[in-house]
């Protein structure tokens, strides 16, 4: 072997060998405009979509603040999904609109923040005190031949503070499936049964691609200076 060939082989040898820098791990976030600053998009729901709320809109959603969009007293809470509770219990008020593909014994942490925003009289004429709302949170697989569902967190919004109360849960996946978390309402609507939904998310841990250490960089670049003077130098 000749000279030059014996520094190129022994320079490839040591970019091979050089350490890879250890890659701190990174949330990533499964879910789409779980704050829902996006508009309605990234999710589907069993009621109707609407942009600004009327009266009497049993059943239906608006998207963009409550105090916003709901007419006055309704408590301003920023940036989320506004729902009057479904016609029917346990209908599914939020759901990812896309799968997530996951292995059997990934890890998962997710939650949502549900709130209140009819404190008070809601509306003229309304009769009747405010009701809590109730949501539970569930994990559905699909294999391909059926879907599980598995019930992962509940929570109940106060029927006399707005607030968000927090519904918050570790999740670790029993088996290879396409994977999505699901949000429904165990009342049904009525007045003073209006709530505000955000901040959905589903995270997973991923390791970021590692890279070479600096200091074996280093090394590498003179080992290229090195071989440059040598073959000019042949």
């Amino acid at each position: 072997m000749n000279t030059r060939l014996r520094l190129a082989v022994a320079l490839l040898a040591l970019g091979a060998c050089a350490p890879l820098a250890s890659a701190a791990p990174v949330s990533l976030n499964l879910v789409t405009n779980g704050d829902f600053s996006q508009g309605n998009v990234g999710f589907v729901t069993a009621l109707d979509l609407v942009q600004a709320n009327t009266q009497g809109n049993q059943g239906k959603v608006v998207q963009g603040g409550c105090g916003a969009e709901f007419f006055a007293p309704f408590v301003n809470l920023g940036m989320g999904f506004c729902t009057n509770s479904p016609t029917t219990a346990n209908a599914a008020v939020w759901e990812m609109e896309t799968e997530a593909a996951l292995e059997a014994g990934t890890a998962l942490s997710g939650g949502g923040e549900f709130a209140n925003v009819c404190i008070g009289q809601c509306a003229p004429g309304m009769t009747g005190p405010n009701v809590a709302g109730v949501f539970d949170l569930w994990m559905n697989g699909n294999n391909g031949t059926g879907v599980n569902s598995y019930h992962v967190c509940r929570v109940e919004t106060s029927a006399s503070t707005a607030q968000f109360m927090s519904c918050a849960f570790d999740f670790l996946v029993p088996y290879t499936a396409d994977w999505r978390m699901v949000a429904t309402s165990a009342t049904t609507a009525q007045p003073g049964n209006d709530n505000e939904l955000r901040n959905f998310r589903l995270t997973t841990t991923v390791n970021a691609t590692p890279v070479p250490e600096p200091a074996s960089m280093v090394l590498l670049g003179f080992g290229l200076v090195g071989l440059a003077r040598r073959l000019r130098q042949g």
